[in-house]
């Protein structure tokens, strides 16, 4: 038996540091989900995951 592997989504984010801001800062590059994942809570599971993520490396701010 094989089990297939798909992507739903995904988030690309670059964690810099910034004098603005004072500390890490999060820029999100890309976030894309699939046409047939849509609607099924994908797109708000990404961002607050990544977001979860940057908060315990520190960033001080997230953007897009």
């Amino acid at each position: 038996m094989s089990v297939g592997v798909w992507i739903i989504g995904w988030i690309r984010y670059i964690m810099h540091e910034d004098i603005i801001d004072g500390g890490p800062n999060v820029f999100v590059s890309v976030f894309y989900v699939s046409k047939a994942d849509r609607g099924k809570g994908v797109g708000t599971v990404l961002p607050e995951r990544e977001i979860r993520n940057s908060l315990a490396r520190c960033a001080v701010a997230v953007e897009t």
